[in-house]
């Protein structure tokens, strides 16, 4: 009998700083994640169409085209038991 293969929890994260992005990425993958990225909300939109599920997603409040909280709510549209953490340069913006 095969044991059944579990797969590392899925997260998806989304800024507009490549920095950020590459650290994050790297950081995840060590820790035993798959992480897949975006540099805005309509691009991680369409990855989530095309590559769900995604366990997790980690987003940047603040960026161009659309705010974290605004790629939230699209994603709990379709889930609204999503799994959102959000980070930010801004803290002061956080919490608002």
């Amino acid at each position: 009998m095969e044991a059944a293969v579990t797969r590392a929890p899925r997260i998806l994260v989304v800024d507009d700083e490549e920095s950020v992005l590459t650290f994050a990425e790297r950081t995840l993958r060590n820790a035993g994640y798959e992480v897949v990225t975006a540099s805005d909300g309509p691009e991680a939109l369409r990855l989530v169409e095309q590559q769900r599920p995604f366990d997790l997603f980690l987003l940047d409040l603040v960026m161009p085209e659309m705010l974290g909280d605004e790629l939230a709510r699209h994603l709990r549209r379709d889930d609204p038991d999503v799994k959102v953490l959000y980070f930010t340069g801004y803290s002061d913006r956080l919490f608002k």
